[in-house]
């Protein structure tokens, strides 16, 4: 058990105890947990400390929360949506002509939102143009897609915030960080940003690496095209986020910790919150008076799309994906089907569980390697217990 700070109510004590209870011996370095059950903060527990500096993890601290940030753009996108001023399956060059390129006239925006229009890496790990979102819209409205639109399902690790991004600008003439501050967070209070202000810079926590990465899947030469594309990815991305980065090293020593990339808009990966903004987020997309999708949509959203793509073998992610949003698969089961919400590279989490109307988000500066996290299934077996019991 790991010790902490904060609250649990009643029937809810070993939701709390539970953070840290794994047979892995990971440590948690800062930490925060928090689960909403049918609209009251029931868990808000958070300690630990940055292992570099030592700095402690207090109730307003925040962190990277990489992948979890794509599930934070799409619902900037499903409220245009709900705005009339996009449709989930109209072409993307309807909202912006540039991208029929290269044979990509049909592809919609479900297909970019679900990961399925074949525009998998950037091209460049030069930060100069990843920071720079209409810089790498020019680039990828360029590209030629890898398959058909809809045909295969490959994660796009960087490619879909971007994308969603221009589409977003196209139709609003706004970014994606200022339609999530003005539409989402500031309306609803939540610690929660893509592109963090320098006013909020202080309770920024940075995260570190147990181990480096294994790159031996990544040196061999695959000769089947997709396979190599996803290889291509993994190695953009993490060229990006560890070069010359090793457990202990000074904070600078890798793009992830600086001012820089935590100023930037990439709506794919560098979003900042703590589990608590996380939990708030779900919540609200689910809150039964005022919800911030209509549910019609949502339960669109919901709906698996990749069932019948075809598998792409090298891809270690094991995923069933909707419109934005993961659904419960052998990697993160979640609480079940009917669960929804997304993962961040590390061990960072939040979902949805609708029809028990609760709310989870988890996070930690120390970054477990893959899925599962050890660190999720004593919470997740928790917070089952507790629904149990406090259900009628």
């Amino acid at each position: 058990m790991t010790s902490g700070q904060g609250y649990a109510a009643p029937g809810w004590e070993d939701v709390a105890a539970a953070v840290g209870r794994d047979e892995s011996g990971t440590e948690l370095g800062g930490f925060s947990l928090a689960v909403r059950h049918r609209g009251e903060l029931v868990v808000d527990v958070w300690g630990g400390a940055d292992p570099v500096s030592g700095r402690p993890w207090e109730q307003d601290s925040v962190t990277t929360i990489f992948s979890c940030t794509k599930a934070v753009t799409s619902v900037v996108m499903l409220r245009l949506v709900d705005q009339g001023l996009l449709e989930l399956d109209a072409p993307v060059a309807r909202y912006w002509p540039e991208f029929a390129a290269a044979g990509k006239s049909a592809i919609t925006v479900r297909q970019v939102m679900s990961h399925m229009a074949g525009l998998t890496f950037v091209g460049t790990q030069d930060l100069a143009v990843l920071y720079a979102p209409e810089a790498v819209a020019i680039r990828l409205a360029a590209a030629t897609p890898l398959h058909r639109a809809g045909r295969h399902w490959i994660y796009h690790a960087l490619t879909v915030g971007y994308l969603c991004a221009e589409i977003a600008r196209r139709v609003t003439g706004a970014s994606i960080g200022d339609l999530l501050r003005q539409q989402v967070c500031g309306p609803r209070g939540l610690d929660l940003w893509i592109g963090l202000p320098e006013s909020e810079d202080h309770r920024f926590r940075p995260s570190h690496l147990l181990a480096p990465p294994d790159l031996s899947m990544l040196e061999v030469t695959w000769d089947e095209p997709l396979v190599a594309a996803a290889a291509q990815t993994s190695r953009e991305v993490l060229g990006l986020f560890v070069p010359g980065y090793a457990p202990g090293a000074p904070d600078n020593r890798a793009p992830m910790q600086t001012r820089a990339f935590r100023a930037t808009e990439m709506p794919a990966a560098n979003g900042i919150a703590n589990a608590r903004g996380l939990a708030d987020l779900y919540a609200a997309l689910i809150d039964k008076d005022d919800p911030l999708v209509t549910p019609r949509l949502l339960a669109d959203a919901r709906v698996c799309r990749t069932d019948d793509a075809l598998p792409t073998p090298y891809d270690p992610l094991v995923h069933r994906y909707g419109t934005g949003v993961d659904l419960a698969n052998p990697n993160n089961p979640m609480l079940g089907d009917g669960c929804f919400g997304h993962t961040g590279a590390g061990g960072r989490v939040g979902f949805a569980w609708p029809e028990q109307e609760l709310s989870l988000g988890y996070v930690s500066t120390t970054m477990g390697a893959g899925e599962p996290d050890p660190r999720w299934a004593p919470v997740y077996a928790a917070v089952g217990d507790a629904v149990r019991q406090v259900s009628p």
